[in-house]
């Protein structure tokens, strides 16, 4: 573990952002990552039985706001985790052990967009 304090500047974390239950268990957040695995997918499954309720037009958006909420979250603080987790001394070490994630996150966003455009 990591005893420098993270640095101000540090970038937004897509990878956390995109797909958080798993950037949580691979970053020793088990407990967290655990309970979002079961979270996340259950708010997608409930979107369909969401638009045939008569709370209809509050529930969708609470829905997907709910999914907002959780990953702008990780976008904002997903690097300090990281940054303690991996042990980092520099922001670009941060950016280069952290860019698989990155590419996984950006296109868990590009799918959520899709889905949100195409719903």
């Amino acid at each position: 573990m990591n005893r420098t304090p993270p640095p101000d500047d540090l970038p937004l974390s897509l990878g956390a952002a995109g797909v958080a239950p798993l950037w949580l268990l691979f970053h020793g957040r088990i407990k967290s990552g655990l309970f979002l695995l079961v979270v996340e997918p259950g708010l997608f499954l409930a979107e369909p039985a969401l638009r045939e309720g008569p709370l209809d037009r509050l529930a969708i958006p609470l829905h997907r706001g709910g999914l907002a909420v959780i990953a702008v979250t990780f976008l904002l603080y997903g690097s300090r985790i990281a940054w303690v987790h991996k042990g980092c001394r520099s922001v670009d070490e941060l950016e280069r052990k952290e860019r698989g994630w990155t590419i996984i996150g950006t296109l868990a966003f590009a799918a959520y967009a899709l889905w949100i455009i195409l719903t």
